[in-house]
């Protein structure tokens, strides 16, 4: 640096996909006030992006939209593992007498309609999962 100069440096990093580290460009500028040198570090800067332009903005464009989808896949994440809760304590809240009661809904319905039935009942952590296959007793229904 020169008697009666003032420096400045700048740097900008430009964040880039799949976790590589990011692009970094850096310039220095000179000037007798600190505002010059700080015009000179920019303008040096600007015309070492110009010449990356496309390249620079590639990179960053896929770096955000790589986070956006990490971002989404997350929220799905977060949703199911939401929904698999609800369903655990909604399964795990079903008392005897609500079950009962479920169980002679389902008997009348079946009655009255004809339908056949068959379930699969297993043991839940919450309890016992079922699932139920209903099907016409007469095929015309």
């Amino acid at each position: 640096s020169n008697p009666g100069q003032q420096a400045h440096r700048v740097v900008w990093r430009v964040p880039q996909p799949n976790g590589r580290p990011p692009v970094e460009l850096s310039a220095s500028g000179q000037g007798t006030t600190a505002s010059e040198a700080q015009a000179a570090a920019w303008e040096s800067l600007y015309l070492q992006a110009a010449v990356k332009q496309k390249s620079l903005q590639a990179s960053a464009a896929e770096a955000a939209k790589q986070q956006r989808e990490d971002e989404l896949q997350q929220q799905l994440r977060d949703a199911a593992a939401g929904r698999q809760q609800q369903l655990e304590n909604a399964m795990s809240v079903l008392s005897s007498e609500a079950a009962g009661e479920l169980a002679a809904k389902h008997n009348a319905v079946v009655q009255r309609l004809r339908i056949a039935t068959h379930d699969e009942v297993v043991a839940h952590q919450a309890g016992y999962y079922c699932t139920l296959h209903w099907s016409w007793e007469d095929p015309n229904g």
